[in-house]
């Protein structure tokens, strides 16, 4: 009996830094591991379960002479020290979680113990108190407040990320389908490419003509005979092929991809003669068979550039212009003044004549004076600068204006080419003169009569997969149509066949201003 006291006093005051405290804390009525990493670190001070730190350490040597003297039994399986009976001390502690960590060499052994030690916590085992072993307290750990910083986006990448709703009962799924823009380039989920839209739109082409000219009468015929919803579609730098089946092709496949439209009928034109003109009409291709939404998607966004093909689509009621004409020889700055200078003289010139106003009442399905009053209050100028053979330039004048709504777009035609017929006085910056037939802005790309193709500004937008400016031949960036046929009249007259410039193919010169015929 005095032998065992002695031996457990010997044993308790071996380790004097281990406060009371301290062995509550990691005595336990149960063999099991220590529930915590962070309390084992608190153990063992330091140390780590090593050959050196074990031939040093106290703790060993006095578990060694308590199992030499038979009180504490262990039972010894290779490098693992497992002890058998209760109550368990503080080195049976450490040579526990010792043997926990020699067994925990592989991943699985290690998701193992850690899933043992949490389901062993002695706060979470169901309590039993006896008086041969009272339950020592319970001491908690104190709750640590979580330090780690909650994830923010990275503003770089969201940058770029377009996050869309869920599709809705009245848009396509391809609109709202998660899609990413890239460099003013959208991909879509089914791999189709296209521009993204500037902020303001794509610029709409005014193409002052029909839709129809040069076209036969049959193909007038079957095209407004056709039923559903239809529109047209013109191609970036169009001209007329007898056999447009590339085009086509090329329109079939897009259209679908980009909207919801699986079949649609791309219908080419037939030409009513031949026309001497470097990209001659007839432009437009009849679009049907198409779902209404689709159609509408496609005419709200206008131009649509592809890897394959550019293209604008527009309704076959044709939108009304806001294009009149384009005004010359005013000597005047491109101001913001001059601008409100210009445009109200070209409105009380044209609101000076009776007849300018009756023409937009009496063809306005409303037949309302006041729509001819707001439209000619609506004039609006703007100035372009553009360059002229031998490097000079020239500042010009576009004049636009809102039409009245109701009026016909074959009327609002005769009305803007009356206008175009009449001259602009000032006191003081000279005689504005409109730019007619041969002197006319056209652009080869969009069709559009306010610039020449040297100044079209959809190959500027970012993410373009039309022809780019730098890809455009120098006899396509004429400044007007006279600059470009003079040149092509002065090539052809000396190509020495002696027939002079080509005729149309009825053997009848063409008619330059036959541009302006339904």
């Amino acid at each position: 009996m005095t032998t065992k006291s002695t031996l457990i006093l010997r044993f308790r005051f071996a380790e004097p830094a281990m406060s009371t405290s301290n062995n509550r804390r990691w005595a336990s009525p149960s063999p099991s591991p220590i529930s915590s990493p962070s309390q084992s670190r608190v153990a063992t001070r330091g140390l780590g379960p090593t050959s050196r730190n074990r031939t040093k350490h106290p703790f060993w040597l006095k578990a060694d002479k308590a199992k030499q003297s038979g009180k504490t039994r262990f039972q010894t399986k290779g490098n693992h020290v497992e002890k058998v009976a209760p109550p368990q001390t503080l080195p049976e502690l450490y040579l526990n979680k010792l043997s926990t960590h020699i067994q925990t060499d592989s991943r699985d052994k290690k998701r193992k113990a850690a899933e043992t030690s949490e389901d062993d916590d002695p706060n979470k085992r169901v309590r039993s108190e006896s008086p041969e072993r009272p339950l020592p307290p319970i001491i908690t750990k104190p709750s640590v407040p979580d330090t780690t910083p909650t994830p923010t986006a990275t503003p770089g990448l969201t940058a770029n990320l377009h996050f869309n709703k869920m599709p809705s009962a009245d848009s396509s799924s391809e609109s709202t389908a998660g899609m990413r823009t890239t460099a003013g380039v959208i991909q879509m989920t089914n791999g189709q490419q296209y521009t993204a839209p500037p902020a303001a739109g794509f610029p709409r082409s005014q193409c002052v003509e029909s839709p129809l000219r040069n076209t036969t009468d049959s193909n007038r015929a079957h095209w407004g005979a056709e039923k559903g919803p239809k529109g047209f579609i013109r191609v970036y730098r169009a001209k007329y092929v007898a056999n447009a089946r590339d085009v086509v092709s090329k329109l079939a496949y897009a259209i679908p991809k980009l909207v919801d439209a699986p079949s649609v009928i791309i219908s080419p034109p037939t030409a009513r003669e031949e026309l001497d003109e470097r990209l001659p009409a007839p432009w437009n291709f009849l679009l049907s068979s198409i779902p209404a939404d689709s159609l509408k998607k496609l005419i709200d966004q206008g131009w649509w550039s592809t890897p394959t093909i550019t293209f604008y689509v527009f309704d076959y009621n044709v939108p009304l212009p806001r294009y009149i004409m384009t005004l010359q020889n005013l000597c005047t700055d491109a101001d913001p003044e001059a601008c409100k200078f210009v445009a109200r003289v070209v409105a009380d010139k044209l609101k000076s004549l009776k007849e300018a106003s009756d023409f937009l009442t009496k063809h306005s399905s409303t037949s309302d004076p006041k729509a001819a009053e707001d439209a000619l209050n609506s004039i609006d100028a703007k100035p372009l600068e553009i360059a002229l053979p031998g490097g000079e330039t020239d500042l010009v004048w576009n004049i636009y204006f809102t039409p009245p709504p109701s009026i016909d777009f074959f009327r609002l035609l005769e009305w803007c080419t009356a206008a175009r017929g009449l001259t602009y006085d000032t006191a003081r910056h000279g005689t504005g003169v409109p730019r007619t037939g041969r002197d006319q802005l056209f652009c080869m790309g969009c069709k559009g009569y306010d610039h020449p193709t040297g100044l079209c500004p959809l190959p500027r937008i970012v993410g373009w997969f039309g022809a780019a400016l730098n890809s455009v031949s120098a006899e396509d960036k004429t400044l007007s149509k006279a600059d470009e046929r003079n040149e092509r009249k002065d090539k052809k007259s000396k190509g020495g066949n002696g027939k002079g410039p080509r005729t149309g193919g009825n053997g009848r010169r063409v008619n330059r201003n036959s541009r302006h015929r339904n």
